[in-house]
């Protein structure tokens, strides 16, 4: 959707942005590559990891993820040629593992302009969402804590993620990037509502200039 957006938008406007698209399916970056591949301005790149970590292809398999990694599926800076003044991720830190979240933060922070701003999706347990998990005004249950995240299948883990605040804001603090605001998604019942109207959390965040 980011795509297909930006392209109209450049079309119309005869602007000249680009945009540096990265995903772990090869099928998804060769249809997109193919759908793109005469506007210069966009470029898809695959990132190739273990099958241990790819909830998709695990889901499809009937086969496991891991619970935990050594975080390398996060670390993808070296593929982006570029670097961004905007990045965004959609339902991507609700299928990792605690270090392949953490290296994606350091990721994102090495790939970001100063000024930049970045919007990520996460699925956050708080408590306010513990509450909405308490009383079932969720739209879905975690019955497995992690630790550092709870997951809804204790047989693929991966297949859904949500991250304790605590351990998000660590993370953050490590990446030596700023959350500007959290927005709370519709996943959690209620009235909840984001300005993105994304049924999942949105962290809005920027790097930390150095004084």
């Amino acid at each position: 959707p980011m795509a297909i957006s930006l392209k109209i938008f450049n079309d119309s406007s005869n602007s000249k942005i680009s945009y540096q698209g990265l995903d772990i399916m090869p099928d998804c970056i060769n249809f997109l590559s193919d759908k793109f591949k005469d506007d210069p301005n966009f470029s898809f790149l695959h990132h190739d990891v273990t099958d241990k970590v790819n909830y998709i292809l695990q889901t499809i398999n009937n086969d496991k993820t891991q619970s935990s990694s050594d975080g390398k599926e996060g670390n993808f800076f070296h593929l982006l040629k570029d670097k961004c003044n905007l990045q965004w991720s959609s339902s991507v830190f609700t299928h990792l593992t605690s270090a392949a979240a953490q290296e994606a933060l350091m990721s994102i922070a090495k790939v970001s302009e100063k000024s930049c701003i970045q919007i990520n999706t996460w699925l956050i347990i708080d408590c306010f969402s513990r509450l909405s998990l308490l009383t079932s005004q969720c739209d879905r249950r975690y019955p497995y804590d992690y630790g550092d995240y709870m997951s809804r299948s204790n047989k693929n883990p991966l297949n859904g993620v949500a991250f304790k605040i605590e351990k998000i804001e660590e993370f953050y603090a490590n990446a030596n990037l700023q959350i500007l605001e959290i927005q709370r998604g519709s996943w959690r019942g209620g009235n909840y509502s984001n300005d993105a109207s994304h049924y999942q959390d949105i962290i809005i965040s920027r790097p930390i200039l150095k004084t």
